[in-house]
Formats: structure tokens, C-alpha cells, sequence
């Protein structure tokens, strides 16, 4: 018996070595930042390699005119807390309107940001403009295995937190995965536009893949509060999102919104998919406002979610082809327009209507056909 323990142990151990010796080799080292401005943020960055944390010390700390640009590695930036790591973007260079812009192939997963507060000091914007369309962070080029966490960001014109594929790389798998949560989004507001967090796919490339739901490909944005947004979530592109266990509340348009093919545009594609349940949604008046408003989505579903004091709960649309009826005419079906929803389960206080087909759109969005006000049979969340 000992003689077979210690063969055992010697197979074991070569695996081991040979697992090691082929494995990529991962940094545990801690860096310091020496402050919160962006060139000490960008040098602390430069010098981490894979599996470094960067830390990003206490203290209200003028982030200045410029943005940090992480490009290929996987490593974790962290504050020391959302109210002892404060950043604030005083600049209003229009050329650096991200604070932190993430590039991460597919070959790298798994970047972490988290701990801090960041603050456009610009806010709030009073008019739509190229110039304000100002992001906290913005992951990019790839989108996998990313987390944002323990985060609040305030007074973004466009977004407070981003999470967009790349268009063009046809050997990636285009299914973004990634998960948003434990933060807070405060006013990223300008008229017209705003989002706490808005979901962009890859286009096309994104559409090739297959379309489901319950699955891991998806940016997933979950205990989280939201306050004074256009949406508070926001997709278009080819997007995939999950929105569950959130608190939103004082939107200017729907809260949750997910568009359709994009007007005026003949190549740019809506959105793919959407699970939106549990979340806990109101406003503070009735004037037209909605809880959920779609010009878009192939598959969705909306279930558990109260929504409380909205003209409408939830509202289904049609991307504004009976306006841009030279791109596409409001001929069934129009491209990329809702075609299977099923909503069920939600809650409904003091609201006019509960879910309402815009009046546009009847021979395009039908009970039965597009949507159902039933569960989906077979679908559970991931």
C-alpha cells in the first residue's frame, strides 16, 4: 500500500509541475498609486503586470484634464472605499471625456475595478452637446469576465459606467460577459441622453451568435441604486443584458430601456436580449412616464419586478420607422423590433396602465404573437 501511495504522490506532483511550468505565471504584487490624479494612476497601471492590484489611495484627489487607459492586462484597480476614494473630473477637454478606459481582449479576462467614487465636477449638463457626452468607466474590446463593484459615479453626461464590444474581429466568440454590481449611479444626465449604465454589442457580428436566455453571456448589473437618469440602464447594438435586484428611482424617460434598429441607419443593429426581474422601480410623478419602455429586444423576458407611480408599467414600441420610413418601412416586422416577450409576475402601484402597446404599432406588436403575458416555459435565470 505504501509503494502505491507513493507512485500516487509522484504522478500527482508531475502533473502539478507540468501544469505550473504551462500555466501563465500571475503577479500577487500590491502597487500604490501615489495619488488620485490621472498621470499616478496611468504610472501605477504601466508598471502592474497580470494579477497585480493597483490601489488608489484615500482622499478627494483632482483627477485633472485626462483619462487612464488600460490596454491587455488583468489586473484588479481598487480605492479604499466609495466615500474615502473620491476622483473628480474637473477637465472639460472634449478629447478625454472617459475617465477610465478599459481595452481587454478576449485573451485576458477577468479585470476588476471597485472601492472608489468618481464625479464629473462639470455637471450637471444643461444642453445636449458631442462635448458633454462624458463617461466614468468604459470597458471595451472585448468585455469578458469583468467586474465593477463598490462603486458610485455621478454628474456623467453620457454614462456612468459603459460596457461596449468591438466591431470587426470576426475570430471572437461576440458574447459579452461581465457583471456590474453593489454600485451606486447618481444624475449622469444631459438632455436628451444619460444613463447610469448602457450596454453596446459588437453589431452583426454580435446577431451571428445565437440568441438565448439564462445563459452567462450577458452584462449582468444587479444590487445597485439608481437616481436622476434619461434610463437608468440603457442597450442598442446587438446588446445582452441582465438588470435584477435593483432600485431605481426619478427617470426622465422609461427607466429600463432596451432600442430597436437605429434611425437613420442602415447597418446599425438594435437590440438582442434582455431579463429584467426583481428590481424595484418608481418615479416621482406620472407625467408620460413609463417603468420599461422597448423600441426593441429579438427575446426578452419581465417578471417580479414593482414598478410604482408611472403613466405606463411597462410600454412596447417600434424603432420610429413610421418617421424613417425611407430606411425602413413599418412593414411586419420590422428589423430587429420585439418578436418574443414574456412578461409575468410583476407589481403595479399606482399606475395608470400596466403594459400598453404604443398606438403606432398595432398590426406590429401583437398579444399572443410578440408578447405574452404569461411565463416563458423553460427559461431560467443563470
Amino acid at each position: 500500500m505504501r509503494h502505491t501511495n507513493q507512485k500516487a504522490f509522484l504522478i500527482l506532483s508531475l502533473f502539478v509541475g507540468i501544469f505550473l511550468l504551462f500555466s501563465p505565471i500571475l503577479s500577487a504584487e500590491i502597487i500604490y498609486a501615489n495619488s488620485g490624479n490621472y498621470s499616478d494612476i496611468q504610472s501605477a497601471i504601466d508598471s502592474a503586470s497580470d494579477g497585480s492590484t493597483v490601489i488608489i489611495p484615500a482622499g478627494t484627489h483632482d483627477f485633472g484634464n485626462g483619462h487612464v487607459e488600460l490596454i491587455d492586462k488583468r489586473i484588479h484597480i481598487k480605492g479604499t472605499g466609495i466615500n474615502t476614494t473620491i476622483l473628480q473630473k474637473t477637465g472639460t477637454d472634449a478629447d478625454d471625456k472617459i475617465m477610465f478606459r478599459l481595452f481587454m481582449p478576449y485573451e485576458k479576462k477577468g479585470l476588476v475595478i471597485s472601492d472608489m467614487k468618481l464625479i464629473d465636477t462639470n455637471a450637471p449638463y444643461t444642453e445636449y452637446s458631442w462635448d458633454n457626452r462624458t463617461v466614468g468607466i468604459s470597458f471595451e474590446y472585448g468585455c469578458w469576465d469583468f467586474k465593477a463593484y463598490n462603486l458610485e459615479l455621478e454628474g456623467f453626461g453620457y454614462a456612468g459606467i459603459q460596457a461596449a464590444e468591438y466591431i470587426g474581429v470576426e475570430e471572437y466568440d461576440w458574447k459579452q460577459r461581465g457583471v456590474i454590481y453593489n454600485c451606486t449611479f447618481i444624475d449622469n444626465y444631459m438632455p436628451g441622453l444619460g444613463y447610469g449604465v448602457v450596454v453596446e454589442g459588437a453589431n452583426n457580428d454580435s446577431w451571428d451568435e445565437p440568441i438565448e436566455l439564462g445563459t452567462a453571456y450577458n452584462v449582468f448589473v444587479e444590487d445597485c441604486y439608481f437616481e436622476g437618469h434619461r434610463h437608468h440602464i440603457a442597450s442598442v447594438y446587438g446588446s445582452r443584458y441582465v438588470f435584477r435586484y435593483n432600485t431605481g428611482i426619478k427617470d426622465e424617460a422609461p427607466a429600463i430601456d432596451a432600442h430597436g434598429k437605429v434611425f437613420g441607419s442602415e447597418t446599425l443593429r438594435g437590440s438582442i436580449s434582455f431579463e429584467i426581474y426583481e428590481n424595484n422601480i418608481s418615479d416621482s410623478n406620472q407625467v408620460e412616464s413609463e417603468g420599461v419602455g422597448l423600441t426593441g429586444g429579438y427575446l426578452g423576458v419581465i417578471y417580479n419586478n414593482t414598478f410604482t407611480n408611472y403613466t405606463i408599467g411597462i410600454y412596447l414600441m417600434v424603432a420610429d420607422c413610421q418617421i424613417g420610413g425611407d430606411y425602413y418601412p413599418c412593414d411586419y416586422p420590422v428589423p430587429d423590433q420585439i418578436n418574443t416577450l414574456h412578461i409575468w409576475g410583476n407589481n403595479y402601484i399606482n399606475c395608470t396602465s400596466e403594459v400598453i402597446v404604443g398606438a403606432s404599432y398595432p398590426d406590429l406588436i401583437q398579444e399572443d404573437r410578440e408578447y405574452f403575458l404569461e411565463e416563458k416555459s423553460g427559461y431560467s435565470p443563470y
